[in-house]
C-alpha cells in the first residue's frame, strides 16, 4: 500500500514535469519503452531490485542502457533520481500509475469486456461506441476476454464500475427473486 502511494507521487511529479516542458507525448513514449525493456529482461528486473549492487554501479549501468535507447534526458534523470532515492524497484508501479494519469489527461478510458463468445470487429466497434457514450471519454482502450461460463451477454469493467448484463447474472437474480420474493 505504501509503495503505491510512493509510486503515485513519483508518477504525478513526472507527468507534471512532462506537461510543463510540453513533452507529454515524448516522455510517455519513453516511459513505455523503458517499462517494456524492463518487463522483457529478467536480468534487468533483478538488477534493479538488487540491494547488493551499489548505487554508483547502478547509475553507471542505467546510463549505458538507456543512453543508447535515445530516451529524453528528463526520463533518464528521473530514473537516476529513483536510483539515488533507492526507489528503482518501484519503476514498474510508477509507470503503471503514470500511464493511468496520462490516459486520464488525454481522455482515454480502459475497459475490460468479457463475453461468452469471440466478438467480430463490428461488434467490438459498437461496444466501444457505447463505452464512449457511458464514460464521456475521447477514446477507449478495450481489453477483450472470452469466458464461456457467463453463458451469454456481456460484462464491462471500467475502473471500479462493473456493468454485468450476462445471462449468468440474470439467472442468479431470477433465482434470488424466486427464493426471497420480490
Amino acid at each position: 500500500m505504501a509503495n503505491i502511494r510512493i509510486a503515485k507521487r513519483y508518477a504525478k511529479a513526472l507527468i507534471e514535469i512532462a506537461e510543463e516542458l510540453k513533452k507529454l507525448d515524448r516522455i510517455t513514449q519513453d516511459v513505455q519503452l523503458i517499462d517494456s525493456m524492463i518487463r522483457s529482461s529478467r536480468d534487468l528486473q533483478l538488477f534493479l531490485k538488487s540491494p547488493i549492487i551499489r548505487e554508483d554501479k547502478k547509475r553507471e549501468i542505467i546510463q549505458e542502457i538507456f543512453a543508447d535507447s535515445r530516451v529524453d534526458p528528463i526520463v533518464l534523470k528521473f530514473i537516476l533520481l529513483l536510483v539515488e532515492k533507492k526507489r528503482e524497484d518501484l519503476l514498474h508501479d510508477i509507470v503503471k500509475v503514470y500511464q493511468e494519469l496520462y490516459d486520464e489527461k488525454v481522455g482515454v478510458v480502459t475497459a475490460e469486456v468479457i463475453t461468452a463468445l469471440e466478438l467480430n470487429g463490428n461488434e467490438r466497434k459498437k461496444i466501444e461506441k457505447k463505452i464512449l457514450e457511458l464514460t464521456g471519454a475521447k477514446k477507449v482502450k478495450a481489453i477483450y476476454k472470452v469466458d464461456p461460463s457467463i453463458l451469454g451477454g456481456i460484462i464491462i469493467k471500467i475502473g471500479d464500475t462493473v456493468y454485468d448484463a450476462s445471462i449468468k447474472r440474470r439467472i442468479q437474480l431470477l433465482r434470488e427473486q424466486l427464493i426471497y420474493g420480490s
